[in-house]
């Protein structure tokens, strides 16, 4: 999935599409009658609005729709039944709130437009975009972006160091915000679908789930110490946490922008497994710095791999603290904010 950005905000209207409702979409052609089903969420986070839903010429379907978390969101299905993971979708202007729009060409390219006061059919700078790449519609190729420099989240290295993790320990660490529903959905998504996986393997194996304001269902799990997971809620002091954990998890399914849990655990020393999307916006190599799953089965295999490899727990610890102090220290971030302030006073010279 190739790294698209965040804007805009929606109003917290629970966006649901059904079957039925996809399957007239897709039928279309075959002029079919599709039975309803229950409803499927899209969203994640439950709090979208204006949503567009579009079929290319191949039957593929696209929607788009206001997310109030995490700006515009994208997904699409080849099948009208199976989704692929929403894609943040980030455009160089401000829309000002107007919903956008999606229009299929007869190639299958799915371009993107406003509507403005006067009824008008805008696009941007005379530029049209899919969700993997841009094109010029005047066939110029110019698409008059302005560049844009990027100056991502800091972390004190000197005030975060890495943990004594506790030898042969087999418990699992997560945390985050648990109210934020992008956070409490990866987590959830973990839970149900991956932490059983994991526990057939290695049945000795436990979770620790750390965060404010847990939902009640992580609540009800915890009360039952067969399942093997822990819910703190808030905590002041996450090292001991860390201390006895062999390593850290975060699912991300949904959402946008750059996960600062992910650099602290860099600066703690951690061994972490996270999906494509979690680890957006961080300049990590799998397999190097990180592990990166994104199906249940793939995920599993990742923590089980890395619970059973003491040699691959250090390599992963030994370079995400190096990739931190390297790339997100605050010293080195704030070298690179001096850099384009001084090119802007270059310009204006």
């Amino acid at each position: 999935m190739k790294k698209l950005y965040s804007i805009g905000r929606g109003f917290i209207i629970l966006f649901m599409f059904t079957h039925a409702l996809l399957g007239a979409v897709s039928n279309t052609h075959a002029q079919s009658v599709q039975v309803w089903s229950e409803p499927i969420n899209l969203s994640m986070s439950g709090a979208a609005s204006n949503p567009s839903i579009v079929a290319d010429s191949k039957g593929t379907l696209h929607v788009l729709w206001a997310d109030e978390f995490d700006g515009f969101q994208y997904v699409k299905s080849e099948d009208g039944i199976n989704w692929s993971a929403p894609k943040v979708v980030d455009f160089p202007f401000d829309p000002k709130g107007k919903p956008p729009l999606l229009f299929s060409d007869a190639l299958g390219r799915i371009h993107i437009f406003w509507i403005n006061d006067k009824g008008r059919r805008i696009t941007l700078d005379n530029s049209v975009y899919d969700f993997d790449a841009a094109m010029d519609i005047s066939g110029n190729g110019n698409n008059n972006i302005t560049p844009i420099s990027v100056i991502p989240i800091a972390v004190d290295t000197d005030h975060i160091r890495p943990v004594d993790r506790e030898e042969n320990s087999l418990n699992i660490l997560t945390m985050g915000t648990l109210y934020y529903p992008p956070n409490a959905d990866g987590i959830r998504w973990f839970v149900q679908e991956v932490f059983p996986l994991v526990r057939q393997k290695m049945p000795k194996t436990t979770l620790t789930i750390i965060g404010k304001n847990p939902p009640k269902d992580f609540v009800r799990l915890a009360e039952n110490a067969e399942n093997g997971v822990t819910v703190t809620g808030f905590v002041e002091d996450l090292d001991p946490y860390f201390a006895k954990s062999a390593l850290m998890v975060i699912p991300v399914r949904a959402g946008g922008g750059m996960r600062v849990r992910i650099l602290e655990s860099f600066a703690r020393g951690m061994p972490i497994v996270t999906t494509t999307i979690g680890l957006e916006g961080i300049q990590a190599e799998s397999g190097k710095d990180v592990l990166v799953a994104d199906s249940p089965m793939d995920f599993a295999q990742s923590v089980i791999n890395l619970l059973q490899d003491k040699t691959l727990q250090d390599k992963l610890s030994i370079n995400g603290r190096r990739l931190v102090e390297n790339k997100h220290d605050w010293r080195v971030v704030l070298g690179e904010l001096d850099k384009t302030y001084e090119g802007l006073a270059q310009t204006s010279l």
